[in-house]
């Protein structure tokens, strides 16, 4: 028998496109309930607050880290604001989705892992890939030792100028 799903209620940071687009996701998903969303730009949230009769919109993101009805943050922010974002959810509690690339300098990540081993709170990047069953065979083949201890490794995606029709903005690190 498998174990019942509790109710989630996410909180989004970012409300560009991709915030949209993984709000209406969250929203598909039984026992999810969006609780708010945070940006800077005010016009922007009062309009998607009326569009998806959202409870509540923050011009802080740390508000909304902190507010005692979000029991997970999903974070589709430019670059630079993906780690004080994560550790501010982290640190109250929370359990963070953030969007790639996980940070912008390896130190970055190691205060967002810390972050999240001192909650005990759950730090995932959205990889897309990551649950594909090649992704899924080699991770286990890895875990199981089949590599012995992996210090390299190197991977490709081809991409010039951001993705097209969206400019290049994802290209920059911050």
């Amino acid at each position: 028998m498998t174990k019942a799903l509790q109710p989630l209620r996410v909180g989004i940071i970012g409300a560009g496109n991709m915030g949209e687009h993984h709000m209406k996701s969250f929203m598909k998903i039984p026992g999810v309930t969006i609780i708010g969303i945070a940006d800077a730009r005010l016009p922007r949230l009062e309009q998607l607050k009326a569009d998806y009769n959202l409870p509540y919109v923050f011009t802080n993101f740390v508000d909304l880290a902190t507010h005692p009805e979000v029991d997970a943050i999903c974070i589709a922010t430019p670059n630079k604001f993906h780690a004080p974002a994560a550790i501010a959810a982290l640190e109250a509690g929370k359990h963070v989705l953030c969007e790639k690339p996980l940070a912008r300098t390896a130190e970055e990540a190691e205060r967002m892992v810390r972050a999240a081993i001192k909650s005990g709170r759950v730090l995932k990047t959205m990889f897309n890939w990551r649950e594909r069953g090649d992704a899924q065979t080699l991770k286990r083949y890895i875990d199981d030792g089949g590599l012995g201890r992996v210090y390299y490794a190197k991977a490709y995606w081809m991409r010039r100028s951001g993705i097209p029709g969206m400019g290049g903005w994802f290209t920059s690190k911050e």
